[in-house]
């Protein structure tokens, strides 16, 4: 008698009703109730059905003795697990406890009660609880087993949660005497055929150790002007520790999938010093999937940016015998990038529009003027130049914000040619929010004054070309003014020349 009352003690002590405090009690009636509520969390709606594994002799100071299986397991489930009192003896800690539930839960026969909050006129005895049904609603956590020693009326929290996930960027602007990597954000801007470091980190949810497989996958749905950047290796870490080789990955299209081998993260096994050990996933841990995109000749120049979204696929039923397949998905977190534009116009004195002209715009990488055309070039993506000499008007498209000069390389016949112009573009976007956006786009500089335009992403300016000085030439004015006073001078020597011959005959005379 000492020896199974030992037992059941240990059962309570060890059980998964560790999500509880059991104080000392008394007994006082023979049907209690259950009240379960669940955690902050989960935002789930649940139902809940409570099995009797064990049965046995209530004592009035809350042990239980005499231990039989429960109504709660089926004549299968009693033949293929044995005697109850020589199983209930190999539950030594919370660990077996829940190995032992999840063993349990393949031999179920049908709850002695079911509630979505509370589950009433419960018998004596050591009960697993566990969701009846498949949770819904907008976050719903995993569906929930425990072990509960019930002798008196109970009020347990649920530990179960849903996995959580978020994506990041990281932003640089290239400009800076010492160019450095932002922290985590959720938006960034760069250049056509830049490389784009992501991070994705998924935190796992408490329950875990209720699951014998846990299934995992990462997904990550790119805009069309995002392409993966294979020239960098994909890398996923828990707890610091390298586990790539536990992953594959698949896409269709723009959806890249990561998904865990043989669908059982709790599996997972990396490297240390040359050996391979095998890890041990409990919840809080963060398993980190970092990659490398780079916007793409599609991409999106503006405002609307080019985002991506990720999401998880995970297994939420701890009930389904060790299969480990995904039954749920967490909502969807998003990033951005953006890419902008310049628009040079020319015009002449008058502001009229000028053909002839034509530029090159540098910026300033690393210390160094660069055509901003031979910027980016990861997958053949660069930054792009439209309009020529024969336009007035020319575009420079997929730019990352940072310090750019603007060159004249063609001057209108009959113009001075311009100095080259310096102005530095600025942008701001929210760099911690759900959906992020771009607030503000400038250009400042000397010699152009750029209108903004967010939507479009654009900063245009007018470039104005002055004609070149006038000189006298052959033919011209100067030719006239010449002739004129040649023919004035030519005609007083002849009014002179006649006034005097005719001095001369009169004074003969």
């Amino acid at each position: 008698m000492k020896k199974t009352r030992r037992i059941a003690a240990m059962i309570a002590a060890t059980a998964l009703a560790a999500t509880m405090v059991i104080p000392a009690m008394s007994f006082s009636a023979s049907a209690y109730d259950v009240t379960i509520v669940q955690n902050d969390a989960d935002k789930g709606t649940h139902t809940y059905g409570a099995y009797q594994i064990f049965a046995g002799t209530l004592a009035e100071d809350g042990t239980l003795s005499n231990i039989t299986w429960g109504s709660g397991i089926t004549d299968a489930g009693k033949t293929a697990l044995g005697d109850a009192e020589a199983y209930a003896k190999t539950i030594t800690d919370a660990t077996v406890a829940a190995a032992k539930a999840a063993e349990l839960a393949g031999y179920l026969a049908s709850p002695e009660g079911t509630g979505a909050d509370k589950i009433e006129g419960l018998t004596g005895g050591y009960y697993l609880i566990q969701d009846t049904v498949e949770p819904t609603g907008e976050k719903p956590a995993s569906k929930t087993k425990f072990i509960l020693k019930v002798v008196k009326n109970e009020t347990v929290t649920v530990k179960s949660s849903v996995p959580s996930v978020e994506k990041k960027v990281r932003d640089i602007n290239d400009s800076e005497a010492t160019p450095t990597l932002s922290g985590l954000q959720d938006s960034a801007d760069y250049e056509i055929g830049d490389s784009i470091p992501y991070t994705i980190t998924a935190t796992i949810g408490a329950g875990i150790e209720n699951f014998e497989k846990y299934s995992f996958e990462f997904h990550d749905d790119m805009s069309a002007g995002l392409s993966m950047d294979d020239n960098v290796a994909w890398k996923i870490t828990i707890g610091g520790k390298d586990v790539t080789s536990n992953f594959t990955r698949t896409n269709e299209g723009n959806v890249y999938k990561w998904a865990v081998t043989d669908n059982d993260l709790k599996a997972y096994t990396y490297t240390e010093g040359g050996t391979e050990l095998e890890g041990a996933l409990a919840a809080g841990d963060e398993v980190v999937l970092t990659y490398n995109a780079y916007l793409n000749a599609n991409a999106v120049v503006g405002k609307a940016g080019n985002p991506n979204e990720v999401w998880l696929k995970f297994d939420n039923n701890p009930n389904s015998c060790g299969e480990g397949t995904p039954g749920a998905e967490t909502p969807k977190d998003k990033n951005i990038v953006f890419t902008y534009q310049t628009i040079i116009n020319k015009v002449d004195d008058k502001g009229a529009a000028l053909v002839g002209a034509n530029f090159t715009l540098f910026k300033k990488v690393n210390g160094e003027w660069k055509d901003v055309t031979e910027l980016g070039g990861t997958g053949g993506a660069k930054p792009t130049k439209t309009g020529d000499a024969t336009g007035s008007t020319f575009t420079f498209s997929g730019l990352d914000d940072g310090d750019y000069k603007l060159h004249e390389t063609a001057t209108p016949q009959g113009y001075n040619s311009i100095a080259d112009i310096e102005f530095k573009i600025t942008a701001t976007h929210d760099i911690i929010s759900d959906d992020p956006q771009l607030t503000a786009l400038t250009g400042a500089g000397t010699g152009i004054t750029l209108e903004p335009d967010l939507d479009a992403g654009s900063l245009t300016g007018e470039i104005e070309n002055v004609p070149g000085s006038s000189l006298p030439s052959t033919g011209g004015i100067g030719t006239t003014l010449f002739i004129l006073c040649g023919s004035i001078g030519a005609a007083i020597t002849g009014v002179y020349l006649v006034s005097r011959k005719r001095t001369k005959e009169e004074a003969a005379e």
